[in-house]
């Protein structure tokens, strides 16, 4: 799985700024890599495949 990533959007939720970040992937998205990405690259990282077939979504704390 090879990521580009593009550039993450902030948005508020419950009082808390999170952001996140797109990886495009040049295979289908696979549950654990997509996880692993995440939290391997931010410390409060959860990952989630989609909403495309080939993305990888990510969601972390801004303040990391």
């Amino acid at each position: 799985m090879r990521p580009r990533s593009r550039a993450g959007d902030k948005f508020m939720s419950q009082g808390q700024e999170l952001c996140h970040e797109y990886f495009q992937l040049t295979a289908p998205c696979e549950k654990q890599p997509c996880i692993d990405m995440c939290s391997s690259k931010y410390k409060t990282g959860k990952g989630v495949c989609g909403p495309a077939v080939h993305q990888c979504f990510c969601t972390f704390s801004c303040t990391v």
